[in-house]
């Protein structure tokens, strides 16, 4: 085995195992949702319901929760908490859905 191939080796190893698993676990359904996805699914419906009700005046809670990358390297006080908040954000049913 030449040099090279000794090198590489142990990537290509790496490399095709992590394939074999993640075919294997698209191949494999899933049994349930766990508890946490449960809530997280139903946070997720329930705070886009919330922003669907309030119609126009959402885009003033978009403005509030939405993550803004500049805000976070900036530093501002209340940007950090947005990394949370963002999370539960949807811009619109396909997205939702989609998540």
């Amino acid at each position: 085995m030449s040099g090279e191939m000794m090198t590489i080796a142990p990537l290509l190893t790496v490399v095709f195992g992590a394939v074999a698993v993640l075919i294997a676990d698209m191949l494999v359904p899933a049994r349930r949702l766990t508890p946490i996805n449960t809530l997280l699914i139903a946070a997720n419906v329930a705070v886009f319901a919330m922003e669907v009700r309030l119609g126009p005046d959402a885009v003033r809670a978009l403005e509030r929760y939405a993550m803004v990358p500049a805000a976070i390297t900036h530093g501002q006080s209340d940007a950090f908490a947005t990394l949370i908040t963002s999370l539960f954000l949807h811009a619109g049913f396909a997205h939702v859905a989609g998540n």
